[in-house]
């Protein structure tokens, strides 16, 4: 099939449709309930389109091929072959066939152009070079500020913010860079994963009244103020929503964009194999269906390696129903949810002990992450492995910080004359 769009530039992909329960799929044309495939019969026999209605023609190692045989499956066609979108057979083909010397040559015997699959076959790469490195940041802050009075300061800030980046539709991932159908379509402003939704921090110090020279106690015994005067209290704190992440181009099977947010959270369970406590983004039906949706093969009656998938599940976008040609035709370009809230909060108590004039002891405690919040690097996968939305990590900065992620504290001391 061939269509035209503005620009002028042909775009190609082959049409099947899927075969009846019990046919086989070893084969493309001569088994029961497929249809004719001129184009991959040009290709792999050099035959042309009017005998693609005859069985006896698709003979050849190229039809028993798995890679060849994979392009066509009814649930993920083209997901073989690396490099270009999943699901989008217009690079599959132009990957597989068009890279083949003797598919080309077989294709111009069937009375194909040269040009089929590419626009100009005469050169090996063609660069186009285009400003396309777009981004947009909108952004609210509010600040409270209390200056220090009477030993006590506070700071606030709060940011409200939404980060976008410009890609193609026909760029593979979300911030992929572009292949061969990039000038076919406009730039789509889509929401960068990178970007943090609500944001606070705020700092805090107070040096406790109480001792020698502050509010009560001016005149207490230096024992006395030795042992409650001079305190100070301070701390840093950070609150923000949970990162951005995308499960990609996905169908949702059983349930709503709203009900898989609502269901994405930390959850721990026992790692079914290995028994140790295990965490995960997702509840373990989700799960197991999604790899099941995910785990196709195009031999199958079903379209399905093992058992289909069924409930509720992330599927590929591309299904018997519908063939994606560009990004989001068949499900939508990306499907978002919010990581787990990030929360820390550092403390720290300090006394500071007079010795005469100018001279003073000072010993401190530094509390770190004071209430030990895990912040897990959540994950959201939609794919065959086996171990998908498995959070495997949480946040560390050791190269920058020495914060090696829990709670930990430090002692200070310091004499000052």
């Amino acid at each position: 099939m061939a269509s035209r769009t503005s620009s002028g530039s042909r775009r190609r992909t082959c049409r099947r449709t899927s075969p009846p329960a019990g046919a086989r799929r070893s084969r493309f044309g001569p088994n029961t309930g497929t249809s004719p495939l001129p184009i991959y019969l040009a290709n792999f026999n050099g035959r042309s389109a009017s005998l693609a209605g005859d069985p006896n023609q698709y003979t050849g190692a190229s039809w028993t091929n798995a890679t060849q045989v994979a392009q066509v499956g009814q649930i993920l066609p083209g997901a073989i072959v690396a490099g270009v979108p999943t699901g989008t057979p217009v690079t599959v083909a132009a990957a597989s066939l068009q890279g083949n010397a003797s598919f080309r040559a077989n294709m111009l015997a069937a009375g194909l152009p040269a040009n089929f699959w590419v626009m100009n076959p005469d050169v090996s790469q063609a660069i186009l070079a285009q400003s396309t490195g777009f981004t947009k940041y909108d952004s609210l802050q509010i600040e409270l500020r209390r200056r220090l009075s009477r030993g006590f300061f506070a700071s606030g800030n709060y940011t409200l913010a939404t980060r976008y980046t410009f890609v193609n539709p026909l760029t593979v991932g979300q911030n992929g860079g572009p292949n061969g159908y990039t000038l076919r379509q406009p730039l789509q402003s889509v929401r960068d994963t990178a970007g943090i939704r609500h944001a606070f921090k705020g700092t805090w110090g107070w040096e406790i009244p109480v001792g020698r020279g502050r509010r009560f106690g001016t005149t207490m015994n230096p024992v006395l103020n030795g042992i409650v005067g001079g305190w100070e209290l301070d701390g840093v704190g950070r609150v923000q929503s949970g990162n951005l992440l995308s499960f990609g181009n996905v169908r949702l099977v059983g349930m709503s964009a709203g009900d898989l947010r609502k269901a994405y959270d930390v959850q721990f369970r026992n790692d079914p194999i290995s028994g140790q406590p295990t965490v995960y983004m997702l509840p373990q039906d989700i799960i197991d269906n999604t790899i099941r949706a995910f785990n196709v093969s195009a031999t199958s009656p079903t379209g399905y390696a093992g058992a289909p998938p069924s409930g509720r599940y992330l599927a590929p976008a591309n299904g018997p129903d519908c063939l994606q040609i560009v990004r989001g035709d068949c499900a939508p370009r990306d499907l978002f949810v919010n990581g787990p809230i990030f929360a820390r909060v550092d403390v720290s108590t300090r006394k500071t002990f007079p010795l005469g004039g100018k001279r003073t002891f000072q010993f401190e405690v530094d509390v770190l992450n004071a209430f030990n919040a895990i912040g897990f690097n959540a994950v959201a996968q939609a794919s065959s492995n086996a171990t998908i939305n498995q959070v495997t990590g949480a946040y560390q900065d050791v190269s920058n910080t020495f914060d090696p992620g829990g709670r930990i504290g430090q002692l200070m001391f310091r004499l000052n004359w």
